[in-house]
């Protein structure tokens, strides 16, 4: 390292400075710490009593503590509401008589029901018609077939080739005691359309007319009252009246067919004609 001074050349070693230079620097820092204003040096003075005496920190755990008894307070005050509602209603209960619980009505399913009349309805495709009388408490079972025609046993091919003049026809089997002839026949009139004759939706032909097979005069006459209400709500009432003759089950493939398949039916739909006028 070479070093000029006012009187020549120093040479030497990077690590070894002159002693002038030493000197130089204690002088420049302990002049400097002289200009320091007042308020640096306070701060530093505040920062080194920081470590060792941690003011924030307990005043930081003062303030944890006192929100700490705030919520002790606040949960003591609630537990003693809550005490006193229960002993409250404690004594409401004891100064009531006690109640009697009465018997358990059974809810009515078709697997309940026994059966002790039949009622029979050809409404368009039987599987539509089954699939929503089925539904009603009191039936027991519903069952596609056939009703109307000429041939012993028929067969679904012969039905729709109209070869035997059957209709397909349901058969419900429900308790009188649980529901009435003529809330099924009022169902049947809300589930087709009475009103179309010789089909029923996208149907169309003369097994899928829509007639009422009573059984007695008392049904005919049912029948024939709710067909009056209709006409005076303005339908055109299309459906027949015949009596009872043999039925004749349907294939196993026609029978619960909506209920196994998971589908809708595509030409019925329940319609509340009982309860508005069209007029």
């Amino acid at each position: 390292m070479v070093l000029e001074d006012g009187h020549g050349v120093f040479v030497g070693h990077g690590c070894h400075q002159p002693e002038e230079w030493g000197l130089a620097r204690q002088k420049s820092r302990a002049g400097r710490r002289a200009k320091l204003p007042t308020r640096h040096r306070l701060a530093k003075a505040e920062k080194a009593v920081n470590r060792v005496w941690p003011v924030k920190h307990f005043a930081r755990r003062a303030a944890t503590r006192s929100a700490d008894a705030r919520i002790l307070n606040m949960v003591r005050s609630l537990t003693v509401v809550m005490v006193g509602l229960v002993l409250m209603a404690c004594a409401a209960a004891e100064s009531e008589p006690a109640v009697q619980p009465g018997p358990v009505k059974a809810a009515t399913t078709a697997a309940s029901v026994v059966p002790n009349s039949d009622a029979y309805f050809a409404g368009g495709c039987f599987w539509g018609v089954e699939h929503y009388l089925e539904k009603m408490p009191g039936v027991a079972s519903v069952e596609s077939g056939y009703m109307g025609g000429s041939e012993a046993n028929p067969s679904y091919e012969q039905v729709v080739r109209h070869a035997t003049g059957h209709l397909e026809t349901v058969r419900v089997r429900y308790d009188s005691k649980l529901v009435s002839y003529q809330a099924l026949a009022k169902r049947f009139f809300e589930v087709h359309d009475p009103t179309q004759a010789d089909g029923q939706g996208p149907d169309i032909g003369p097994q899928y007319r829509s007639v009422v097979f009573y059984g007695s005069s008392k049904e005919k006459a049912t029948v024939q009252e709710l067909v009056g209400q209709l006409k005076a709500r303005g339908y055109q009432v299309a459906t027949r009246l015949e009596l009872a003759k043999t039925f004749w089950p349907a294939e196993k493939a026609h029978q619960d067919y909506y209920a196994r398949t998971g589908k809708q039916p595509y030409c019925h739909v329940r319609v509340r004609r009982f309860e508005t006028s069209l007029n």
